[in-house]
């Protein structure tokens, strides 16, 4: 776990890159920038306004070029993160940066994870566990996609905390961690709250259900009550003469029936309501 101190304080020199610089402010919305005329700056400023006119021009020059191991372009990660984020926004074939991407030797263990990263973010493979989730999640929330679940998330999480800061010895690779950290820790406060605002929606929309059920079953109760008594008066002739006989209990009773329900009414329908949280098992806390 990086502390804030820690954070700032690496930040801080980090920064004195130029480059590191211009994607720190684009990825953190830290302040304006102010743009360099070398191609990775322009491609920031172009991603930053929108430019795809720009943009296009841009990836036309170095589309020109054929890549060699030996050229610096080639092993600029900086560059060609920034032409792929491009070619993702704009919808520009990124064929040429692939084939700049396979021509890159290296032995170096970082440096081959940014290339494989780099290649399956072109085809699409974000899940991939050989990817750095990181760079993942960076490429997500620049572009407003989700293209990995939690799963990876966590993944992604879990590894970083063990690490001490700087993470990597690359310096694209710390800025883009320090940053899907970020996005990992803001989701996962936003996942319990709406997580909690579901269940609260939920309970809500369940209590307000069995309330309505309670009273609909103790308004069933009353009908087949008052059904069986018609019937009873309509077809057995001996009930019929039971109550012209007993007119004036049956005006008492029936009285009676009317106070009770007035009285008992809400108790009656209280106790269809316990009889169902029962039966779901819910917990009810009055």
């Amino acid at each position: 776990m990086v502390s804030i101190v820690e954070r700032s304080s690496y930040l801080t020199e980090l920064r004195k890159n130029s480059k590191v610089d211009c994607l720190f402010n684009f990825l953190f919305a830290n302040s304006p920038n102010e743009y360099s005329n070398d191609n990775f700056s322009q491609i920031i400023k172009c991603l930053e306004q929108n430019d795809k006119v720009k943009f296009n021009q841009i990836y036309k020059e170095l589309n020109s070029r054929e890549p060699s191991n030996h050229l610096p372009y080639v092993h600029d990660d900086f560059l060609l993160f920034s032409l792929i984020l491009g070619g993702k926004k704009f919808g520009i074939d990124l064929s040429w940066v692939k084939r700049t991407l396979s021509v890159r030797s290296t032995t170096d263990v970082e440096g081959n994870l940014i290339t494989i990263s780099l290649k399956n973010i072109i085809d699409n493979n974000y899940k991939s566990q050989d990817n750095n989730f990181g760079i993942i999640l960076s490429f997500e929330a620049i572009l407003n996609q989700k293209y990995i679940s939690w799963q990876e998330r966590k993944l992604f999480y879990q590894e970083i905390i063990r690490k001490k800061l700087p993470f990597y010895s690359s310096e694209l690779l710390n800025l883009l961690a320090l940053k899907a950290y970020d996005i990992v820790i803001l989701e996962g406060d936003e996942s319990r709250e709406s997580k909690y605002n579901m269940l609260s929606s939920f309970e809500t929309s369940f209590l307000n259900r069995v309330d309505f059920l309670s009273k609909a079953l103790h308004w069933i109760l009353n009908s087949l009550l008052i059904s069986v008594l018609l019937y009873f008066y309509v077809t057995k002739p001996s009930f019929n003469s039971l109550l012209r006989d007993n007119s004036v209990v049956v005006s008492i009773l029936g009285l009676g029936g009317i106070v009770a329900q007035v009285i008992f009414n809400n108790k009656v329908s209280n106790g269809f309501r316990y009889f169902l949280f029962w039966i779901w098992g819910y917990n009810y806390k009055n």
